[in-house]
């Protein structure tokens, strides 16, 4: 379990005034916490996943990433089926 590889060195730093620094997180890690959120909840976490407009591969690469933070039968299942319903039916395949 833990952040996707990379993760801090794609945060974008944002300082505003003297006090207040704020990271912002990468497209590529949104799609990871999106298809995760995704397949655990639902609702508006896929719209906002449509939204980011995922390759192929960034879907898949997040569909693994997501097995590794539920290694659940029940969570693959769902995360499978999340796919398949929003048109990722390939990365759903690979897993």
């Amino acid at each position: 379990m833990g952040l996707p590889e990379g993760f801090s060195e794609r945060l974008t730093k944002a300082t505003i005034g003297e006090k207040l620094t704020i990271y912002y997180i990468s497209r590529i890690d949104q799609i990871y916490f999106k298809t995760f959120a995704a397949a655990d909840r639902g609702g508006y976490h896929i719209t906002d996943l449509q939204t980011l407009m995922p390759s192929h591969e960034e879907i898949s690469n997040a569909a693994a990433w997501c097995t590794e933070q539920d290694v659940s039968e029940g969570f693959r299942m769902l995360l499978k089926e999340m796919l398949t319903q929003n048109g990722w039916k390939d990365a759903g395949r690979q897993l």
